[in-house]
């Protein structure tokens, strides 16, 4: 691990030293330098990893172990072909369709890859977007002006204003700097922030000494800066390990791990069972003859087919894909599509206080001064501010926290102007507010005197005041019981002897000023969203700075808690056992005067008990927890770059009941996924069952290859897209979802696709069945027989299969279901008939798929096709029938239960 010494040597600076002394830090670059430094030094940008060729990504494609064995079964299947072809055993006609076969197949295997290609190019699209819509901006000087570009517009020499939260966006030295600390563990792995000093243009050396340089990628913790750029793009630090980072492979998601290592398994098995059949057909069918080995490896193949789930891995990208979706319309913007899989199991959601459960619109309650006219005391209080409030300003452009600018506010009313006052009384030095202080101070040339005003939370200001009395103490009590947020104001005259770099060390023997008491109202709605968070078995939990009483208070609002059992304060859970507080954590879930360290404490420990936990943030000091955190969500409108940058999610609207919204999609994929697995392997474990029993009943094979290959990719991906659209399960949001989600199969589902598996089976076979009678005696070949009755079977599994849709994913009868939530699955299944009538009836192409019905030897008085055709298709919804039937029984029996 790198030291911070170290991180300089390692970076390229475009403007050394001489250079640097040339830039006027005052007014900072003019329009003429700027242009001239982009053209000598490019842009402010760090090159992504060159893409994938067309090619290798095809070659990643092919990869896949279901694809794989596809690709095995062309390559014999074709050489099959061209044996048979060279030896002329086939008929012309026969020729024809053997070739064409597995071209087919080969075609299908393309498509599906070109598919996979496409949704791949369309999330990369989608999350580049993503990337422009949430670019950071930064403040820079230039020609005298304080501007607001992209950081990548930034160039060598720039000026850039960066204060508390920011991300440091190129590398440069401290020109002016006020209490600076940086967190660099980005680029060192050290977790505790640095103080930084003033770059002073006389000695050489410090443009070798970390002291004095910022670095691209790093977080201002304390204090703010102006810095003056040494160094962009790929030449700073951050650049040099972002080349590294290129070259590493990016690791699979949870999910894709499992889809995976079921795609080895199935493939296995598939090998497995293709030979057992191979071997199976040679001494059952054949009596032990051999010669018939090319027969015996065609329908082997079929039944590899058969047990492949070629459309698991697109239709699962699609779901995810279509979650994302649905999320950005929500105002949830997901970075990366496999984190929609932890949103639906998160259980515990931890959260601050202010402008999440709160709306972070301050209303002033009421003031207690003391020993000051109301003027000094607003005067005072302004000047304690980093807000900027402008009432002249027609786009209303103030900028600050929201008890800031209501302080300038109130100051206005009695006509203090904070930047009047400022020109004539300017500011000389500022010691900033931080979680750990919990006060800020700024010293200002008052009248020939340096006068310290001091604001913060009012147990601290009045531990370092000199005239508390116990009226003070019981005003504040009195104010404090009541949940309010309270500020408390002190001042102290400062010798003009004392130099500025003792300044900081004068925050004690203060005069206390008084007090300013505000509220933040609780979010409208946040009530019924904690309560249904709370029905769907997750957990809220309140860490916030604020005092112990105004966090209860808030949470007693909005029914976060019931009893202030449920509270812990910094001071009571100092006084606790640490493996008692861990033991107990899941019973509290308030937490007050937290530090950052104290959340990313409280996220191990939920983590620690199984649970998958949520923070939202929109401070520096949020970033840590959130990074910890299973599924990080940043603020968008009111967050710092460095949330929004580790956050997993960016709550577009900074809105707490997004969350839900974002859990329940999450849910929702979640269980359209399950049911998708469900979808597939009914289609798949029904090709193993056929092929066996019918090699039993019938010595032959009901279908050919092409004719499962058509059902599990081409019938099954436009049900399955239809599944993943689907958003009709009332169930994801109730308290045994995350029980029932522990595993991706129990023993519903395994019932339940052995149920319709089986039915769907007996159901093809009565078909292949009944259809060899109906043409028993009708003077065909055995051949000609086996072509009919699998063309009638074929209509009756591939209807049959493609209502599976409406039996897994709607829990009521249909037509008690409304249109909106059922139209996706009516379109796939009726696209799915569709596929069906144009590979059954569509000449030439049905010969292909080796499907005949023999219209013009067969439909004479007796119409047989046509019976035939009708019962397929009466055999194809029956499985529908069935369910409606019982559906409506479950609904009347419920309905006169309730009453």
């Amino acid at each position: 691990m790198k030291k911070n010494k170290d991180l300089i040597k390692e970076t390229i600076q475009h403007l050394e030293f001489d250079k640097l002394k040339e830039i006027d830090i005052n007014k900072g670059l003019t329009k003429q330098q700027v242009l001239e430094h982009q053209a000598k030094y490019g842009q402010n940008i760090i090159p992504e990893k060159k893409p994938k060729s067309l090619f290798w990504n095809i070659i990643d494609q092919l990869k896949d172990p279901l694809v794989l064995i596809l690709l095995i079964v062309v390559i014999i299947s074709f050489s099959i072909t061209l044996y048979s072809y060279v030896h002329n055993l086939l008929e012309p006609k026969e020729q024809v369709v053997a070739f064409a076969e597995p071209l087919v197949i080969l075609l299908i295997i393309f498509l599906n890859v070109f598919f996979k290609l496409m949704q791949e190019i369309k999330t990369k699209k989608a999350i580049s977007s993503l990337k422009k819509m949430n670019s950071s901006v930064v403040k820079t000087l230039r020609d005298g002006q304080e501007v607001v570009i992209d950081t990548s517009q930034i160039v060598a020499g720039d000026i850039l204003l960066l204060e508390l939260g920011n991300v440091v966006p190129a590398d440069g030295v401290v020109i002016e700097q006020s209490k600076l600390k940086v967190q660099e563990a980005i680029l060192t792995g050290e977790s505790e922030s640095v103080y930084k000093k003033n770059f002073s243009f006389k000695d050489k050396n410090e443009f070798e000494q970390d002291q004095y340089f910022l670095f691209s990628g790093s977080t201002i913790s304390s204090g703010k800066t102006k810095l003056l750029v040494s160094a962009i793009g790929s030449d700073t630090k951050l650049g040099k390990i972002a080349s590294l980072i290129s070259n590493t492979t990016e690791a699979l998601s949870p999910l894709q791990q499992k889809i995976l290592k079921f795609s080895k398994f199935i493939g296995f098995f598939a090998a497995i069972v293709s030979l057992f059949f191979f071997f199976l057909f040679i001494f059952i069918k054949e009596q032990g003859n051999f010669d018939a080995w090319q027969k015996a490896l065609i329908i082997s193949l079929t039944i590899a087919i058969g047990v492949i789930p070629e459309g698991l891995v697109p239709l699962v990208t699609i779901s995810l894909i279509i979650g994302v979706k649905k999320l950005a319309k929500e105002k949830a913007l997901v970075k990366d599509i496999s984190s929609i899989e932890t949103l639906g199991n998160i259980s515990v959601i931890c959260t601050d206080k202010t402008g999440t459960l709160t709306e972070n619109k301050m209303k002033l309650i009421d003031t207690f001064i003391y020993q000051l006219s109301q003027q000094q005391f607003w005067t005072y209080a302004s000047l304690c501010t980093d807000a900027v409030y402008d009432l002249n300003n027609l786009e209303n452009k103030s900028i600050g926290d929201p008890e800031e600018l209501l302080i300038l506010e109130e100051s206005q009313k009695l006509n203090i102007n904070k930047n009047n006052f400022l020109k004539s009384n300017p500011r000389i030095f500022e010691i900033p507010f931080n979680s750990q202080r919990k006060m800020m101070s700024v010293i200002n040339k008052i009248e020939q005197k340096n006068i310290l005003i001091a604001k913060g939370a009012p147990e601290i200001i009045l531990k370092k005041s000199v005239n508390v009395t116990s009226q003070i103490l019981e005003v504040y009590e009195n104010f404090n019981k009541k949940g309010y947020r309270i500020f408390a104001l002190a001042y102290k005259e400062i010798s003009t002897e004392i130099e500025q770099k003792h300044f900081e060390h004068e925050e004690n023997n203060l005069t206390f000023a008084g007090l300013i008491v505000m509220q933040d109202n609780p979010r409208k709605g946040i009530k019924e969203v904690i309560e249904k968070l709370k029905n769907a078995n997750i957990k809220t939990v309140m860490i916030t700075g604020d005092h112990p009483t105004t966090a209860s208070a808030i949470a007693q609002q909005i029914s976060l808690i019931d009893s202030e059992q449920q509270s812990l304060s910094k001071t009571q859970w100092d006084q606790l056992n640490e493996e008692k507080w861990s033991k107990n954590v899941e019973n509290y879930l308030v937490y007050s005067r937290t530090t950052p360290e104290d959340k990313i404490k409280i996220v191990s420990a939920l983590q620690d008990k199984k649970h998958i936990v949520a923070m939202l943030g929109d401070g520096v000091n949020d970033a840590p927890a959130l990074k910890k955190s299973n599924v990080g969500f940043a603020m968008g409108i009111t967050g710092t770059d460095v949330t929004k940058q580790v956050s997993n999610v960016i709550l577009a609207d900074d809105n707490f009941a997004t969350t839900y919204k974002a859990i329940k999609n999450g849910r929702n994929v979640i269980n359209n996924i399950k049911i998708l697995f469900i979808y597939l392997l009914i289609a798949n474990l029904c090709a193993l069952l056929i092929s066996f029993f019918g090699l039993f009943i019938f010595k032959n094979n009901v279908f050919s290859a092409l004719q499962i290959l058509w059902i599990n990719v081409v019938s099954e991906t436009l049900g399955g897209i239809a599944i993943g659209l689907s958003n009709i399960s009332k169930s994801v949001m109730n308290k045994t979802f995350l029980e029932n989600n522990r595993s991706l199969f129990n023993k519903e589902i395994i019932l339940k696709t052995l149920i319709l598996s089986f039915f769907n089976t007996i159901i093809t076979l009565l078909s292949y069945f009944w259809a060899q009678n109906l043409v028993a005696n009708a003077g065909l070949t055995f051949e000609d027989k086996s072509v009919f009755a699998s063309s009638v079977a074929f209509i009756t599994i591939s209807i049959s299969l493609a209502i599976n849709s409406f039996i897994l994913v709607i829990p009521k009868p249909l037509m008690l279901e409304k249109w909106s939530k059922t139209k996706y699955l009516i379109s796939g299944f009726l696209l799915s008939v569709l596929s069906i009538i144009f590979i059954c009836f569509t000449p030439g192409v049905n010969e292909v798929f080796h499907i005949n019905f023999y219209f013009d030897l067969l439909n004479n008085s007796d119409n047989v096709t046509t019976k035939a055709i009708v019962f397929s298709f009466f055999l194809g919804f029956l499985i529908f029938i069935v369910d409606q039937i019982w559906k409506f029984a479950v609904f009347i029996y419920g309905k006169e239960k309730k009453s």
